[in-house]
């Protein structure tokens, strides 16, 4: 405001008297359209209130959600679907018989984690099974078998999850 006022009263004192009458016009009609905008609007005490709670009338209630996460927990370690490196929220979703917007209100708000945060937290823990149980294996060979696209993806999801890189967690086991 300071410097705007300032560049105003230099633009004024250069003699350039059109061009801060322009300046003035407008801060005014902005000015005024702002004021105009907030009386006019019935609901003014919200404007400045935080946005409404994502799914807020559509809670997925207590007793349903822990059937529902029951039931993917179950889908997950007996089918072990986290294998499949191409898994998608819609295919999971048909296999539970919900909508993937149910699917993911469920993930996000009762389990706290996304979609791919849940599905890489299995795959994580598969790997550090095949760690544990096949010492010839290579990192990325587990990386492949536990539903991971990459190697690189693999170490920074593992790293993550575990706070070490798959490699190092091999080496601690060895010690």
């Amino acid at each position: 405001v300071f410097v705007g006022n300032l560049l105003l009263f230099v633009t004024y004192i250069v003699g350039y008297f059109w061009l801060y009458l322009v300046e003035m016009l407008t801060f005014s009609v902005v000015v005024y359209a702002l004021i105009f905008f907030f009386l006019s609007r019935s609901d003014r005490g919200s404007i400045f209130q935080s946005t409404p709670e994502k799914y807020a009338r559509k809670r997925i209630g207590a007793a349903e959600a822990q059937r529902l996460r029951e039931q993917l927990e179950q889908l997950m370690e007996k089918e072990q679907l986290y294998k499949n490196p191409t898994l998608k929220l819609e295919e999971l979703s048909v296999r539970l018989n919900i909508s993937h917007h149910k699917l993911s209100q469920l993930l996000n708000d009762n389990i706290g984690e996304s979609f791919r945060s849940y599905i890489n937290r299995y795959r994580v823990e598969n790997a550090i099974l095949l760690l544990k149980n096949n010492p010839l294996f290579t990192v990325e060979a587990i990386a492949y078998e536990s539903g991971f696209t990459s190697k690189s993806g693999f170490y920074t999801t593992f790293k993550k999850v575990m706070g070490t890189t798959p490699a190092n967690f091999r080496k601690q086991l060895n010690h």
